[in-house]
Order: C-alpha cells, then structure tokens, then sequence
C-alpha cells in the first residue's frame, strides 16, 4: 500500500465511524511496542505493515488480557496470532520465545519452537478470535465463528495478546 492509499484508507475509517466515548480498560495496540514498520491508525485499533522486507514484526496489545479478536483485511505471506508471557521488544521474534502461543495463517500452531498442524488455513476477510482459559489452562483459536478446539494446554500466567506481521501490506483491524 502507497502512503497515499493508507491515507485514504485512514480517512475512510475516520468517516464511517460514529465517535464514542471509550472506557479507559479498551484494548488497543501498543503504539508504543510495536516493530518500527507498523503503523498504527484509527483510535489505536488498525495495524499495518508499511515497509521493510518479508520479515517478522510484531504488534502487541496495551494490556493483559485473555481474549484477542482481529479481523484480517490482508494476510500477506502469513501472519501470527496469539498471546506472548511478556511483552515483546521490537524486533523479538515470538517464535523464538518459549512463553508464546501462536496460531499462523497456515492453520500451523506453534509453543516457542514446538509446532503442531491445527487447522485449515486462514483467508483474508476472516475473523480471528484468540481464547486464553486460566481455569482450564488452555488457548483456543476460533476462525469464522468456528472454534477449532485447544491448541495448547498447560498455559498459566498472565498474557499479552500479540500479532506478527511477515510481509509488506499486511492489515488488521482488532475488534476485540
């Protein structure tokens, strides 16, 4: 996407949206976590890869919490979601961290470096809800309404709602 094509995008989510006022526990983007190729627009809750190369960035999300829904506006090559132990500084790859529980675009599911098949994989358009249940210990994806089951069991402690960005252009909108 040009930045003249971000721009009109921006000011086309800015029209359409009624202004509300926002309770002060919302959950947006971290701007101030985030790999320096994201930009983040419309009230913090829009992400897109701008620039660099078919590389790894991340987003994170401001607060702990236990459930992560985004909708997928461009996929790109691939892009993960999930939840990470602790916030990710920029750059970190959150593959390469143990305390990460993350679904890709290719329906692959990944534990740090552990990776299992999942489910189908995922198409731009599609919605994606990320379920962390501290009774049960256990993370959950759901894709288009359809919960694919536990992903990863064992999981304690508190987490971020985390996405990573691979290629250039790719868009998400959290709605979470």
């Amino acid at each position: 996407m040009t930045p003249y094509e971000l721009g009109l995008l921006e000011s086309d989510l800015n029209y359409l949206q009624i202004e509300l006022p926002e309770p002060a526990w919302a959950t947006k983007w971290d701007v101030t976590n985030r790999s320096q190729n994201i930009r983040i627009m419309d009230n913090d809750t829009f992400a897109v890869k701008t620039s660099g190369t078919n590389s790894w960035n991340s987003v994170v999300c401001n607060r702990i919490c236990d459930h992560l829904k985004i909708q997928i506006f461009n996929r790109g090559n691939c892009l993960r979601i999930g939840f990470a132990q602790k916030p990710l500084a920029n750059g970190d790859n959150c593959t390469k961290n143990a305390a990460t529980y993350i679904l890709t675009t290719d329906g692959r599911t990944y534990r740090g470096s552990d990776i299992a098949v999942y489910t189908d994989a995922i198409s731009n358009w599609s919605i994606v809800e990320s379920v962390y249940d501290r009774e049960k210990k256990e993370i959950s994806f759901i894709v288009d309404g359809r919960n694919c089951g536990v992903a990863q069991k064992d999981v304690t402690g508190d987490l971020f709602p985390i996405v990573e960005m691979y290629s250039p252009d790719t868009c998400i909108k959290l709605l979470t």
